[in-house]
């Protein structure tokens, strides 16, 4: 009796999808640990797709972690975004509609994406905002930023993403924010920033920040509203360091010196604010700030208005 031709190739497929997993084994053993993690994620990738086609299951079922924060079981493949915030009830809720749009991007196929809070000493109604908008949130009373996101990305690893992306709560990211990142194929990709709302400072500083800021790949500005690494190279550096600012800049130096390949890209788009109630200082908020001091020392009040 012959065998269905549907059924035929399935069995053609297991056995195809058995051998190489004994190869991909194999030569794994040359590589070095970096590359031997992205080459097994990259062909686990490939092995889960073929056994779905071949109707059967040629790999255990992804394994899930649970928290210790309470977090909701999730799979080891997925990707993290991390948000710190303190006192942002004005600007939580934006941000994070957008990056629930990018999380449903086509172009990440399948893989879950979660968000994450890390309220930093929030006295407003941060949280409840974050919560009702789906994100999930670890709470410090620190008032250093470098904490905040070190408390998000441990949150995120622990449960299992392998990927780590950051942006800041008065910020907007692109619909295709998070694929865009991954898109680059790099263990961290550092993007640029865009500000649209210039009604703080007027437009002596938007063409001033216009004339200054290089907004195109090749770049070297460091953004925590725009970063991303994958988890294992943010772990082999240590993470973020309790730093009240720069902590990004710190990161980016110790993975630079770790050997990590980093994409300075202006293709990951994200939108952010020209406020002047920033929140870290030497951050670029502060920058802003004293760019147009220094205008108005030059050219007078009047002048740097114009």
């Amino acid at each position: 009796m012959s065998r269905p031709p549907s059924e035929l190739r399935s069995k053609q497929l297991t056995f195809l999808a058995r051998f190489m997993v004994g190869r991909i084994d194999e030569g794994c053993k040359v590589l070095r640990p970096r590359a031997r993690q992205v080459r097994a994620w990259r062909c686990g990738r490939f092995l889960q797709r073929l056994a779905r086609t071949a109707h059967t299951t040629l790999l255990p079922e992804p394994v899930t972690s649970r928290s210790r924060l309470g977090v909701a079981e999730r799979t080891l493949q997925m990707l993290a975004v991390v948000v710190p915030a303190h006192d942002e009830q004005d600007h939580i809720g934006a941000c994070l509609a957008s990056l629930n749009v990018a999380a449903r991007c086509s172009r990440l196929e399948i893989e879950e994406v979660l968000i994450v809070v890390a309220a930093d000493t929030c006295g407003d109604q941060t949280v409840p905002i974050a919560r009702s908008l789906g994100a999930s949130v670890v709470s410090v009373d620190a008032r250093n930023v470098g904490v905040a996101r070190a408390a998000g990305a441990r949150l995120a690893l622990d449960a299992g993403a392998r990927w780590l992306a950051f942006t800041d709560a008065d910020s907007v990211v692109a619909p295709d924010w998070l694929s865009t990142q991954l898109e680059q194929r790099c263990d961290a990709v550092c993007g640029t920033i865009e500000v649209r709302d210039w009604e703080s400072y007027g437009d002596h500083m938007r063409e001033q920040h216009l004339r200054t800021y290089t907004d195109a790949d090749g770049h070297r500005h460091v953004h925590g509203a725009n970063l991303g690494v994958a988890a294992f190279a943010y772990k082999s550096v240590g993470g973020f360091k309790p730093l009240v600012s720069s902590e990004d800049v710190a990161l980016v130096e110790a993975l630079s010196e770790s050997g990590a390949s980093i994409a300075w890209s202006a293709a990951p788009r994200v939108v952010t604010s020209a406020r002047r109630a920033f929140r870290a200082p030497r951050g670029f908020g502060e920058l802003l700030a004293r760019l147009d001091r220094e205008l108005t020392q030059t050219f007078g009040a009047a002048g740097a208005a114009l």
